[in-house]
């Protein structure tokens, strides 16, 4: 298209040019665009104008602008137009908004105008008709004003007063809650100064506090302050003052943001959590006080239960050394001569202490006798030799809660005097088991010596009633009766030991003690030694046989002279009664030489003698143990070294009291009729029967039980002396069938035995059958006929 200048034109000459170049402009306009003449009809309109309604231009050239679709919709719409057609023709120019209808029939918003054209010389020669859609700018507009809508009703949400001032402090808008509390209008708030409003109730140095707090938010800083205000009708309060600058993105400050919140409620609840916090500091000072004093009252008690407590306690540190010792310890490291002042600081094997097997032997090997945790057994070795303390411990770890493990606690149990009655008990054990050997060894040997000794015994007292005997004849029989008796009394001796004859009748040892004294002390005193007594009258009795009692007596005390005698040392003996619970203790103690450590173990053996050859048997202290333990006592024996031996023998008291004796009246001599032996030894069976014919007895023989049982069923004897040891049946099971058969002999039924006769009624379970003990002689079967008349009597 070939371009022309607009002012070389003619417009009167062109004037269909004109136009086209006029229409072509307007068309590269994108708002619509038109022409009117100054009647007001449509000349031409753009393109977007044409668009914006769906018409052509030969749909609306020619017609009114007020009857085209961008105006006739409503009346109001041509009112309007022709109005701003007036005005234009009147040289003035008027910008409506309103609408008009797209194609679609929607009303579309839209800024209209009509302004005049002139000539050169200012005559008005048409118009020109514009308009502009602004939809967006609407849609803008309107989410502008909800934004601002909402964002005012969130402000006026706020239970804070918030307000929004230029730099100085001049209100431009604020919340309602603000107003309310104020009691003022909108207008009345705007355009005055935060600092000078009479109705804050604000004094002059509040204002002067708020005006600092503007200037500061002024120069860029934002404050707070909390102040005393009095807004409206309310009555002075707590609030919190803040002020907080608002710039543009050059940094330069805008407005400022004003904030007025009720703090009273917090003020309140502050001081009386200062007034709770001041109660609770004296409470919590109070317990802290209370719990001090508990830690206090816990830590003494602690201390108190520890140096109270019964078991020794020690401390040691990680390194083994000691830390700490209880009183209980302390005593014991003085018993054993160990100074207490001197223990802190050094390890346990430097005081003596080491690990020990469960025998009480020391260990040697140094990784075995470390201390280690759990249970053990240790010693203390004392300054003296023989002084030795016996220890259970329990080890473990001293711990704490910040550090852990810091050292060890050993918890000490002294068993010192439970290890030396063990170790007696172990003697008595071993003594008691000894005893029980030799006295089945013993019972043996002499049933085999007894029967023999009984045949040489009864020939030789019928020897002694022949009157032809020559003179040295009678004097061998007088040996050989002597000799027989001795070997008799050793027999009896060792039967002694061996037997476990049981306790026949209430005794008091003090009793017993004083009359042996009144006998012996004379002669024991002649001998340089001096017999004391130290009895208790508070002991009670013991069931016992006094003459056991008394020989047990007898042999400790001459056991005591003949060591001091032989050795030269010591002039003193002792005798002790006490009462310990239900014991009664007797004490007979020495000065002399003590027993040496290798004899004390075998003091109670059969046999065993430290005296010269021929000045004992070896028998006293072990007859004196069996009679102890037959009485269902214990004995026990403290030698120290050249201080002396002491023998402690311990007698359970009885509950019994003492009965009155039965004295009944035995009468003369009685002899049986008719007698049965029942022995297996000729020699022996031929020696009684001579002597028991000699009294006038008829006598039957039987060779064992068997045989006896025959004759008991056709003859009926006054007596039935009965060997408890034959074969084919003995004297035991003779009398356990006659027992069976309920047979009247029973009662004039008596064993013969060189064994123990409390084993043999305990076996048969009757202790009143009569046991005549080999070997015997004429007197005592002559005994047996009196007591045997007694029994059948009673």
């Amino acid at each position: 298209m070939k371009s022309i200048k607009l002012s070389s034109l003619d417009p009167t000459q062109y004037p269909q040019k004109f136009i086209e170049i006029m229409a072509y402009g307007i068309d590269q306009l994108d708002t619509m665009a038109g022409m009117c003449d100054i009647e007001g009809n449509i000349i031409y309109a753009n393109q977007a104008a044409l668009k914006n309604i769906g018409s052509t231009l030969e749909q609306v050239q020619g017609r009114h602008f007020c009857e085209t679709p961008w105006r006739n919709h409503s009346q109001r719409a041509k009112d309007i137009t022709y109005k701003m057609i007036k005005k234009a023709l009147s040289g003035e120019y008027m910008l409506v908004e309103d609408t008009f209808l797209n194609p679609d029939g929607e009303r579309v918003p839209a800024l209209f105008s009509v302004s005049p054209i002139v000539d050169k010389n200012g005559n008005i020669i048409a118009l020109n008709s514009e308009g502009k859609v602004i939809s967006e700018l609407k849609k803008l507009e309107e989410c502008l004003k909800d934004e601002r809508e909402e964002g005012q009703k969130w402000i006026d949400s706020m239970s804070a007063y918030i307000a929004k001032s230029d730099p100085n402090g001049k209100i431009i808008v604020c919340n309602k809650p603000f107003l309310h509390a104020l009691d003022m209008s909108y207008e009345e708030v705007t355009g005055h100064y935060i600092c000078d409003m009479t109705r804050l109730g604000n004094t002059y140095k509040r204002q002067s506090e708020l005006r600092t707090a503007i200037f500061s938010a002024k120069a860029g800083a934002s404050c707070s302050l909390e102040i005393e205000l009095q807004l409206g009708k309310l009555p002075p309060k707590k609030y919190l003052f803040s002020v907080n600058p608002i710039t543009d993105e050059n940094g330069r400050i805008k407005f400022l943001a004003l904030e007025i919140t009720d703090i009273s409620t917090q003020v309140r609840l502050r001081e009386l959590m200062l007034t709770k916090e001041k109660e609770y500091s004296k409470r919590l000072q109070e317990e802290i006080n209370q719990v001090t004093r508990t830690l206090q009252e816990t830590e003494q008690f602690n201390k108190n239960m520890i140096d109270s407590a019964p078991m020794a306690l020690i401390y040691l540190d990680n390194n083994d050394r000691l830390l700490f010792a209880n009183p209980k310890m302390d005593s014991l490291f003085k018993t054993a001569g160990i100074k207490t002042h001197k223990i802190l600081g050094k390890k346990l094997s430097e005081l003596g202490f080491y690990r020990t097997s469960a025998l009480w032997s020391r260990i040697k090997d140094p990784n075995q006798a470390e201390i280690a945790f759990g249970q053990m057994r240790m010693m203390l070795y004392g300054n003296k030799d023989q002084d030795r303390f016996h220890f259970e411990v329990e080890c473990g770890p001293l711990l704490t809660q910040a550090e852990g493990a810091t050292g060890t606690i050993l918890m000490l149990n002294d068993v010192s005097k439970r290890v030396k009655l063990e170790s007696e008990l172990l003697r008595t054990r071993i003594q008691a088991e000894k005893m029980s050997s030799l006295g089945l060894l013993i019972s043996g040997v002499a049933h085999e010596i007894n029967n023999p000794l009984t045949s040489i015994l009864g020939c030789a007292e019928f020897l002694t009633e022949e009157e032809q005997l020559s003179t040295d004849a009678n004097e061998a029989v007088k040996i050989i009766i002597e000799d027989a008796r001795r070997a008799s009394k050793i027999v009896k001796n060792l039967l002694l030991v061996a037997q476990q004859k049981a306790p026949q009748e209430l005794i008091n040892l003090n009793e017993i003690i004083t009359n042996l004294f009144k006998v012996r002390t004379r002669k024991i005193e002649e001998e340089g030694i001096k017999l004391n007594l130290k009895l208790d009258q508070k002991t009670g009795l013991i069931l016992a046989d006094s003459t056991q009692i008394q020989q047990m007596l007898m042999n400790f005390i001459n056991n005591a002279i003949d060591a001091i005698k032989e050795s030269g040392i010591g002039d003193q003996i002792i005798i002790r009664t006490m009462l310990n619970r239900k014991w009664i203790i007797m004490e007979v103690e020495d000065n002399g030489p003590g027993i040496s450590d290798k004899n004390l173990s075998m003091i109670f053996d059969p046999f065993f003698t430290t005296k010269q050859p021929g000045r004992g048997t070896g028998l006293g202290l072990s007859i004196a143990y069996s009679i102890i333990e037959r009485h269902g006592g214990t004995i026990s024996v403290e030698t120290p070294l050249d201080h002396g031996t002491k023998f402690i023998m311990r007698f359970p008291q009885s509950s019994i009291d003492r009965q009155p004796k039965n004295n009944k009246q035995v009468p003369a001599q009685w002899i049986p009729a008719e007698v049965l032996v029942v022995e297996d030894e000729k020699n022996l069976s031929r020696t009684l029967t001579r002597y028991l014919l000699s009294l006038g007895s008829s006598v039957d023989i039987a060779e064992n039980g068997l045989s006896a049982l025959e004759k008991i069923k056709s003859k009926t004897y006054d007596l039935m002396l009965v060997d408890v040891k034959m074969p084919q049946m003995g004297g035991v099971e003779l009398f356990q069938t006659l027992c069976r058969d309920n047979q009247p002999a029973l009662k004039n039924f008596v064993f013969m035995t060189g064994f123990s006769g409390k084993k043999i009624l305990q076996e048969v379970k009757n202790t009143h059958i009569p046991v005549l003990q080999k070997p015997f002689s004429r007197q005592d079967i002559l005994k047996l006929f009196t007591d045997q008349q007694a029994r059948v009597l009673s």
